[in-house]
């Protein structure tokens, strides 16, 4: 394996270092011809009147030879600081693996102190800019098949890059974006590898998530808003892994992507799903509830511009609680006296 690699290194350096021979070798040429010409042996059989003409062609020719030597330090100047360039962006020490693959250069600043050749390194493999495979012993925010919420650094014409802890950006192609994002929002994305063999993220984060059948019901738990269904209610990912559901009947009307909440749990599905309720128990949410129906009067004039035989679309759109929830919350002030219902609104008391 080692000896593989050390012909791939002489092939590239052959490639590398040809046109800095080159120019050296005709730079020699060409110094050895001007600098001969007046000890060959021609030159010196001829008349005086021809010698002088040589003379003066000779120091005509001295000084073209001075003109020709700084071109020459020029194209060796040039020639060496290609190379060092060349070099420099290739610094560092070449990897490869135990099935001998192809080798990928880890840059000298992550190299860890003291290793040396056929030491084991653990790295991250990703491409970077120019679009090379790169190894890294950064350990990024989120790898291949794993979720994590990372924050959008930019929205550009082709997705949005997000930060994942490396030096090149994440991008979230539009085509995998639920939501339209802006600069700051954090998402929660899974990896992928696209067309091109390259690692990019997706929202569509459903098919990543673990089922969690080791949670039980009323156990209070946290996670993120993931995706938001018309039908069916909030999709959360609780602890960003597992799957989980805050069914249409209650979920709040200010829930969105990305958001992070803390959630009780109701459900546990026999396929390891989770239903997931941000409120409480009935017996407490009643109170909570009741409280915010006097909130709402206190700011509209002491009354509700409906009663609770409303729809329960109206219900939620207004008071964010399903229609059970406000019935109970307006049978519990009825009981404390502290509202009447009127025809068509509640007024307090």
């Amino acid at each position: 394996m080692l000896f593989k690699l050390a012909i791939k290194n002489i092939r590239k350096s052959v490639k590398d270092y040809s046109i800095y021979f080159f120019t050296l070798v005709i730079g020699v040429i060409i110094f050895y011809i001007f600098n001969a010409l007046d000890s060959q042996t021609a030159m010196l059989n001829v008349s005086q009147s021809t010698k002088a003409i040589l003379v003066l062609m000779n120091t005509f020719l001295s000084g073209v030879s001075v003109f020709v030597a700084v071109v020459l330090g020029a194209l060796i100047i040039y020639a060496s600081n290609f190379l060092i360039k060349r070099r420099k962006k290739e610094f560092g020490v070449y990897l490869v693996s135990n099935e001998g693959e192809e080798k990928v250069l880890l840059p000298i600043k992550q190299v860890p102190e003291g290793a040396g050749i056929g030491d084991d390194i653990e790295v991250f493999l990703y491409r970077d800019s120019n679009d090379r495979i790169i190894a890294t012993t950064i350990n990024p925010k989120i790898t291949k098949g794993k979720v994590a919420l990372l924050e959008v650094k930019e929205v550009s014409k082709i997705g949005a890059f997000l930060d994942w802890g490396l030096e090149k950006d994440l991008l979230l192609p539009f085509k995998e974006q639920t939501k339209a994002l802006k600069k700051s929002d954090k998402v929660l994305v899974s990896l992928y590898i696209d067309k091109s063999n390259r690692l990019c993220a997706t929202m569509k984060v459903y098919p990543y998530l673990e089922r969690g059948k080791h949670f039980k019901k009323d156990d209070t738990v946290t996670g993120t808003v993931y995706e938001i269904s018309e039908n069916f209610g909030a999709f959360v990912a609780v602890e960003n892994r597992y799957s989980a559901l805050i069914p249409k009947r209650e979920m709040p009307n200010d829930l969105h992507v990305g958001e992070e909440i803390r959630a009780r749990v109701t459900a546990i599905k026999s396929d390891g799903k989770i239903d997931l309720s941000v409120r409480e128990k009935a017996y407490l949410q009643m109170s909570i509830d009741a409280d915010r129906l006097i909130r709402y009067m206190d700011e509209h004039d002491g009354k509700i511009p409906f009663t609770d035989k409303a729809s329960p679309e109206l219900i939620n759109k207004t008071m964010n609680m399903s229609k059970n929830e406000f019935k109970r919350a307006v049978g519990n002030l009825l009981k404390a006296s502290k509202i009447e219902i009127g025809k068509d609104c509640i007024i307090k008391k």
